[in-house]
């Protein structure tokens, strides 16, 4: 297991999908899948989280650059030098 591995691997232990996964299904929160067409609304379980925040993880850790962030579904993955780090965000505003 590389280093990158390990880093994603304990990213996503010490994240708590099934309370992520109470507060979407609190809120009423569904993703939009499918092909242009054959859109629809589902809630994602638990295990989908962690496979959605494993590929965020994942491309936003080998993107070139020191700094770099992914976001899809409520789910953040930031990269920071050699940090990584995962969240989930109800909501968010930035201004420069």
């Amino acid at each position: 297991m590389t280093d990158t591995q390990r880093k994603i691997e304990e990213a996503l232990d010490g994240f708590d999908f099934e309370r992520m996964y109470t507060v979407m299904r609190f809120l009423n929160w569904t993703w939009t899948v499918g092909k242009p067409g054959e859109y629809k609304e589902v809630r994602p379980t638990a295990d989908a989280l962690r496979t959605k925040a494993q590929s965020l993880l994942a491309r936003v850790a080998s993107s070139v650059g020191e700094e770099a962030w992914l976001a899809s579904g409520g789910l953040l993955a930031l990269k920071s030098g050699e940090s990584l780090r995962l969240s989930f965000e109800c909501t968010h505003t930035y201004i420069n």
